[in-house]
């Protein structure tokens, strides 16, 4: 029998939590499923544990190669799936056991392109027995224009209490939408906010399930808890520099004009907000390289700033106008 999702796994220096990752999925109630594991080159013991799982359990399918990173070893895994459904698992994290099923039957019932759910942090013992109070899907709240809802009210720019995040983890897909979507390699962190703002783009429904199906290891040598000042910032321009490239191909995409002005509109408010606020707050630590990059971006012509609300057309004003007039050390 097919299996009826596929769970992709990249795999990396994990050797410590990866049973307990892989044994949540053992565990899972509905069982006709199919992970997709990859070593992405991990020094450690983890591909002889992937082999050892794969050997004695013909449901984890392991592919080994040389590290290329988080995106890398997703894209690797993606020609494989074959269930008409997908989602990715973390290799230090878990799922509760009832996730593939109230999942499914969520996805299915309410006919939407992707559910999104929500997550519980830990640090040492899966909590297995953490309850989870499933309302009836007819209760479920679904979203039939996604990429408006995630660009201006459920993602990080809003103060909505139930926010549509731009990880990937927390998200079962069409298969069909994967498919048709690949991870940006050069970009680490910020590569899930580039995914899913492709995948809302291409997508006519989502739906919200109100229940912690995901547990979230609290792991303190992650790429999310190792980051600097400095790399968070090179981070948001490659990012950038990824939403961009976004906003060109998608013209050659099956997108609606409204969706490409909501990519144009997200692109220039990431710009102001997450780039041009942070670069002004210690402009005195800007480097060259921070002002070269911003005096690039400028001179393009490729941010729709016309998309932007008056709000913030007067904050770029200020910004791009009044504020270098008190930073000498950043005109030309």
């Amino acid at each position: 029998m097919p299996p009826e999702i596929s769970i992709i796994i990249p795999v990396y220096k994990v050797e410590k939590f990866l049973p307990q990752c892989l044994d949540s999925l053992k565990n899972q109630t509905f069982q006709n499923f199919e992970a997709i594991c990859v070593d992405d080159g991990s020094p450690d013991n983890c591909g002889k544990i992937l082999d050892d799982y794969a050997r004695f359990d013909n449901r984890f399918k392991v592919i080994h190669k040389q590290n290329g990173g988080l995106s890398s070893a997703r894209n690797a895994a993606i020609p494989l799936i074959s269930a008409p459904y997908t989602m990715f698992l973390d290799s230090d994290d878990a799922l509760h056991k009832q996730t593939f099923a109230l999942l499914l039957r969520s996805i299915k019932e309410t006919r939407t392109d992707v559910v999104w759910f929500d997550s519980i942090s830990f640090t040492d013992d899966i909590p297995d027995d953490f309850p989870v109070n499933m309302p009836p899907v007819s209760k479920l709240k679904t979203f039939t224009l996604p990429l408006r809802f995630y660009a201006f009210k459920g993602n990080h720019f809003s103060r909505q209490k139930d926010k549509l995040t731009g990880i990937v983890w927390n998200k079962l897909y069409k298969t069909s939408i994967i498919k048709n979507t690949l991870f940006e390699e050069n970009l680490s962190p910020g590569e899930d906010n580039l995914y899913t703002l492709a995948v809302m783009a291409q997508i006519n429904s989502i739906t919200h399930i109100p229940c912690p199906l995901y547990f979230y290891r609290i792991n303190a040598n992650s790429i999310m808890h190792t980051l600097t000042p400095e790399k968070i910032n090179n981070s948001r321009k490659k990012e950038l520099v990824g939403y961009l490239k976004l906003q060109n191909t998608c013209r050659n995409m099956p997108i609606s004009e409204e969706n490409q002005n909501i990519i144009k509109k997200y692109v220039a408010s990431f710009f102001l907000r997450c780039i041009l606020r942070h670069f002004y707050k210690d402009a005195s630590a800007a480097t060259a390289d921070d002002i070269k990059f911003i005096r690039e971006i400028l001179t393009s012509e490729k941010l729709y700033f016309d998309k932007l609300s008056f709000r913030y057309r007067v904050e770029l004003f200020y910004y791009l106008k009044i504020k270098p007039l008190f930073c000498k050390h950043l005109r030309t």
